[in-house]
């Protein structure tokens, strides 16, 4: 069986595979392999290095696949596998620092826009068990760690990845989430944004009717007398996305950490 979409529409759901049988899902630069035994589910996967592969495609079937050298292969053990298994797309499990691939300049007493795009991750859950076998992401971003100093911070993910102020100015993805982001600088200077901190733990996940990924929006604002900033999380999706669906709440509830940090830590000066 195989089963056809076209990006942005969801490649995530429920999939029956036959005992002995395989799942195959190509979704972004992720590929992910499944095999089903009476006692145990295999899980496969690799990554290419573009960010921007725009693929998705599932197989089900009983021949296997050909696997490459790279491929990470793990098994799970359980006491009879259920006849399904589904996927589910998820935020990252860390803050994002999203890179620009040029900066951009806030002028002094302005509010702006911008767009960011982080890769999901994809968590595999047992359907009858409800129990999630693991979860990877899309696309391997780096470590970094993130604040003002050695001593103050967090270990975080980062990548360059795609920052707009128009929505049409993005290419399809079927593996991108989208964070309107805005920026309020209320001092007496140009602000240059060379990163932008994406809260990802804290935010819930909605998809649009098209299919498209939505975050709630995130304000960061600067003061004119103070080196920190105010960070707000919005408690709904955008109105920009239509009318949405919640597929996933935020891994973190307690966002009082992101209410005030350092405007360097936040979007770089």
């Amino acid at each position: 069986m195989v089963k056809k979409t076209k990006a942005p529409v969801s490649w995530w759901g429920e999939y029956e595979i036959p005992v002995d049988g395989f799942a195959k899902w190509e979704v972004g630069p992720l590929t992910l392999v499944t095999e089903r035994k009476a006692s145990e589910w295999r899980l496969i996967h690799w990554q290419s290095d573009n960010i921007a592969e725009n693929r998705v495609s599932t197989v089900v079937s009983k021949t296997p696949p050909e696997i490459p050298e790279e491929a990470v292969d793990q098994r799970y053990a359980v006491d009879g596998t259920s006849p399904s298994i589904t996927l589910t797309p998820m935020l990252p499990n860390r803050d994002v620092v999203s890179l620009p691939e040029t900066p951009y300049s806030v002028l002094a007493s302005e509010k702006v826009r911008i767009y960011v795009r982080t890769p999901i991750w994809v968590g595999v859950v047992s359907t009858k068990r409800k129990q999630q076998l693991f979860e990877l992401p899309v696309y391997r971003m780096s470590d970094t760690w993130f604040g003002p100093d050695q001593m103050v911070g967090e270990l975080c993910y980062a990548s360059t990845t795609v920052c707009r102020t128009s929505l049409e100015d993005f290419p399809p993805w079927p593996h991108g989430v989208i964070t309107p982001v805005y920026i309020k600088n209320s001092t007496d200077e140009t602000l240059t944004v060379e990163r932008i901190h994406i809260p990802a733990p804290n935010l819930s996940l909605f998809i649009d009717e098209k299919g498209g990924l939505w975050t709630q929006h995130v304000t960061i604002v600067l003061n004119k007398d103070s080196k920190n900033v105010e960070v707000n999380i919005g408690k709904k999706p955008p109105l920009e996305a239509g009318k949405t669906t919640l597929l996933a709440e935020a891994r973190k509830k307690d966002a009082k950490s992101m209410l005030s940090k350092s405007l360097s830590a936040l979007i770089g000066k």
